[in-house]
């Protein structure tokens, strides 16, 4: 299957498209997708825990800069309070993060 669909997004690849020659689809841009996505599994299966953890450790340094900020300003210091901010700050900064990650044009846009 990857080697089909390496061969449809190849420039050329199907009929009609811009830059389509009359030679048809690069060759070998399927067996390059096959070859990558192999390397990608490959790489995973031998690396998946050191993937694991530095995405843990990434998501607790994210999550201790912020709270040492809160700390820092003085927020959520009453009784009960104390994870509530920071937990509302690190969905804030996840919720933005994600919307600047979109292409321009997609998504909904909250200007009108």
């Amino acid at each position: 299957m990857a080697r089909e669909v390496g061969d449809l997004a190849a420039p050329g690849g199907e009929p009609g498209a811009a830059g389509a020659s009359a030679a048809g689809p690069s060759a070998g841009a399927g067996e390059s997708l096959v070859h990558f996505r192999n390397r990608a599994i490959g790489l995973l299966r031998r690396r998946w825990h050191v993937l694991t953890l530095a995405t843990l450790a990434g998501q607790l340094s994210v999550f201790l800069v912020l709270l040492a900020c809160l700390r820092a300003l003085d927020v959520g210091a009453g009784p009960g309070d104390r994870g509530r901010g920071v937990r509302r700050l690190v969905a804030r900064a996840r919720c933005s993060a994600r919307s600047r990650s979109r292409p321009a044009g997609s998504g909904s846009s909250s200007s009108a």
